[in-house]
């Protein structure tokens, strides 16, 4: 029998959601600023997923990458 762990089924649900939420805590730009949308894929079934950060956000996360 095979088990499923569900947090690794929706991985890259749960990424886009953790991203999204640092993205609306921790702004970056002034009130106003054009988001970028970031788009997560699920290897397991394709599916796109978005996040929107602001372009120092996407600052951040190329440093961290």
């Amino acid at each position: 029998m095979t088990t499923i762990d569900p947090t690794e089924e929706q991985s890259a649900v749960l990424f886009t959601a953790a991203l999204q939420e640092l993205a609306e805590t921790y702004p970056t730009d002034p009130e106003g600023t054009a988001t970028v949308a970031v788009t997560v894929t699920d290897p397991a079934t394709g599916e796109q997923h978005q996040a929107l950060v602001q372009p120092g956000q996407l600052g951040w996360l190329t440093t961290l990458v």
